[in-house]
């Protein structure tokens, strides 16, 4: 992770990653006051983190190692809202389609919010999450009975999950 100012100066590193405190980093992350949160979709335990550090690098602070069965190789950008994290896995979890979850800033209160399964919906979450309101918006990469994709809906809390569009791979 570095730091650069708008003109191209002042590169600084400002994290390199072990392995064990994560890898591949290429989500982006996001600002809350002088914390940044982001996700790297390996290392941990193998299959990604959830990380926080300060603007300035200190403090780097694993807040969720995925552990395979609760989602793996988070790869999209966090989306923040108050003191929780919402993101999704793109492989893993019960039925090995991904998963979309919430953490808090603190590391606590980690949950499962959402298991993709192919028959119910859809597979492997691909794009980052959009909240508006109470409800998260995403997009998963392989759609059950197309395979071209499709656009979904859940309430922050996991509930009312709906799939609002199956693409087709022909106009969309």
């Amino acid at each position: 992770i570095f730091r650069l100012d708008s003109e191209g100066a002042g590169h600084t590193v400002l994290r390199q990653f072990s392995g064990a405190d994560g890898a591949y980093p290429h989500s982006g992350l996001i600002a809350a006051g002088e914390m940044l949160y982001g996700t790297a979709s390996s290392g941990g335990l193998g299959h990604g983190v959830v990380f926080r550090l300060r603007n300035d690098g200190a403090d780097y602070t694993v807040l969720k190692q995925f552990a395979g069965s609760d989602g793996s190789w988070p790869s999209d950008k966090l989306v923040l809202s108050g003191g929780t994290l919402y993101g999704t896995t793109r492989y893993g979890g019960a039925f090995a389609g991904g998963t979309a979850f919430k953490l808090n800033t603190d590391g606590a209160g980690f949950s499962v919010l959402r298991h993709f399964k192919a028959d119910d919906g859809g597979v492997d979450p691909w794009g980052n999450l959009v909240l508006c309101g109470g409800t998260l918006y995403g997009t998963l990469e392989e759609q059950g009975t197309s395979g071209f994709g499709a656009i979904f809906k859940m309430n922050t809390d996991g509930g009312d999950y709906t799939v609002l569009k199956t693409l087709n791979g022909v106009s969309e």
